[in-house]
């Protein structure tokens, strides 16, 4: 274990924003330092495929983007392909806060982030579809009434998150709570292949997939891996350079890298402390103990064989 690789790769998020006021949504985005957006109004020409995140403000497609993340943004007209359907404007002054009851995934999008500061002076009522396949949970909701602000589904292995409001309607581009929002759920949306680059044999490696990714090669030397099922988990057991490629049909999605070494604990050369240490043998004043002690009696005697031998041999030759 004396190497160790460093991988600065950047893994950019390709984001199409469609919208008659893009500027915040693009602004908060470009500041992480892992988005590239694209701007297009309304009444443009709007792609359902080429991006890994969409966003619709105050609009949704007909055909449904398969190739990365959803977000809509007081979403009018939706098709019901996406499993819900607006109920009308709602005029309301009202704080968002979180649900009695919070999933892990759900949490993970609200986390650092406080509901409570978040008003919103009208939102569209969001109803379900019964006979729908796509299933939403609460993210947040409001403080009056039972309609949710924020809801986050699936459909296949695409991922939605809505927001019932429009952001020009609410107070949120104003508060510090918007960029920690907004990076937590793109975590969530577009989740990167692996959480670090560095990991320590043992761990278990979560590996995620764009949507559109019909193969994942994982290779490590001439150990290579080919999976159909994504998110992958394995055991990280061996040291040095791993490869993850995203394959779709001949094409080559992406191809990015993480190393795994051995865990520090077992490559401290620098730990202090040893056999005679008093904090490895508490309350023997430091004292060998009898195992120790029969050890080192063999050796002296050995020693004193070696010692009698060499000197009888340096007494011959005197003689």
């Amino acid at each position: 274990d004396n190497q160790l690789m460093y991988f600065n790769e950047e893994e950019v998020i390709k984001v199409q924003i469609v919208s008659s006021a893009p500027n915040f949504l693009s602004k908060i985005l470009q500041s992480t330092g892992r988005c590239q957006v694209d701007t297009v109004p309304i009444s443009g020409s709007v792609k359902t495929e080429g991006y890994d995140l969409y966003i619709f403000e105050g609009y949704a497609p007909q055909f449904m983007p398969t190739d990365g993340a959803i977000w809509m943004f007081n979403p009018l007209a939706v098709p019901k392909i996406y499993g819900f359907e607006d109920g009308g404007p709602m005029k309301v002054k009202a704080n968002l806060q979180l649900p009695e009851e919070q999933s892990d995934a759900m949490e993970s999008i609200t986390r650092g982030v406080d509901a409570n500061k978040i008003t919103v002076s009208r939102y569209t009522e969001i109803k379900y579809l019964k006979d729908s396949d796509v299933k939403y949970d609460t993210v947040l909701k409001f403080n009056v009434g039972t309609a949710p602000g924020i809801i986050a589904g699936r459909s296949g292995r695409t991922n939605i998150l809505v927001f019932s409001f429009d952001i020009h309607n609410s107070n949120l581009p104003l508060l510090i709570d918007f960029p920690i929002l907004i990076d937590n759920a793109l975590n969530y949306s577009v989740p990167p292949v692996t959480d670090k680059k560095i990991y320590e044999t043992g761990e278990t490696i979560k590996i995620n997939a764009k949507p559109v990714t019909d193969k994942l090669i994982l290779s490590h030397g001439e150990n290579v891996s080919e999976y159909d099922d994504f998110p992958v988990e394995f055991k990280a057991r061996e040291i040095g350079k791993y490869t993850v490629e995203q394959i779709r049909g001949e094409e080559k999605l992406s191809e990015n890298g993480f190393f795994v070494r051995i865990a520090e604990s077992e490559s401290n050369f620098a730990l202090k402390g040893g056999v005679l240490a008093e904090s490895e043998y508490n309350g023997n004043n430091g004292e060998p103990e009898q195992e120790t002690a029969e050890i080192a009696m063999y050796i002296a005697a050995l020693l004193l064989l070696v010692l009698t031998a060499e000197w009888g041999l340096s007494y011959r030759g005197q003689r």
